[in-house]
């Protein structure tokens, strides 16, 4: 509607139990081609709302989100489900606010990071990757099962950021970042891809960039420059 003086349109609004620490997904109703909202409140109640600021559900759940909220089509029918992590469980829940399968599914120790999830081939097939607390990496299908052939090994010291992905020398690469500066390279089954000669901490907001050699830039919690060579 109507422009405030500092020049900002507000749109909507909707009425939480308490404040908002997250970010929202922003998702799109297949059907109706309308936009709607995925969010939890601080109390740790989780929305959706139209996007006439209208709510179509609330449901509490256990725990804060730790990650982004995802959507994925785990039937691959053109149905939308939102995947997060507590520090407990994974959660994959429907549009209706109704846990998926056998969702939410325990975690083996508690979460360090939030998840993130990689569509390697393009074709839906989602797999999913989590730090937790013991410093092990798990990995799992959509369904919630663990991921067949994940094979990486322990870091020495606990993983906080979420894991990322990297295309390098033609392959997909894992970036595991621990708090100690360890780095390590795996493929999607956790095996070792690349070996650093030495580790670093990866800035909190920084990407990797290919350079046109090949090589990767990222910067270091320090603001410094690393180039990773294709050698």
């Amino acid at each position: 509607g109507k422009q405030n003086p500092e020049g900002v349109d507000q749109v909507f609004a909707v009425a939480t139990d308490t404040s908002i620490s997250i970010k929202p997904l922003l998702s799109t109703d297949p059907v109706s081609k309308t936009r709607q909202l995925v969010f939890q409140d601080d109390a740790g109640n989780v929305y959706l709302t139209d996007n006439s600021g209208n709510l179509i559900w609330k449901q509490p759940i256990d725990g804060h989100i730790m990650s982004e909220i995802f959507e994925i089509d785990l039937f691959k029918n053109n149905t939308r489900q939102f995947l997060f992590n507590t520090a407990e469980y994974l959660y994959l829940i429907d549009t209706k606010g109704t846990p998926v399968g056998n969702y939410p599914i325990r975690l083996p120790a508690a979460a360090t990071n939030g998840i993130n999830v990689f569509d390697f081939d393009k074709n839906k097939d989602f797999k999913i990757y989590v730090a937790c607390e013991n410093r092990r990496i798990y990995a799992y299908l959509p369904s919630g099962k663990p991921l067949p052939g994940w094979n990486f090994r322990n870091l020495a010291e606990i993983v906080t950021d979420p894991i990322r992905a990297v295309t390098f020398n033609g392959r997909e690469l894992l970036v595991i970042n621990d708090r100690q500066g360890g780095v390590a390279f795996v493929n999607r089954f956790g095996e070792q891809a690349i070996q650093l000669d030495s580790g670093f901490l990866i800035g909190k907001h920084s990407g990797f960039y290919k350079m046109p050699s090949g090589s990767l830039i990222v910067t270091d919690a320090m603001g410094s420059i690393i180039e990773i060579q294709t050698d």
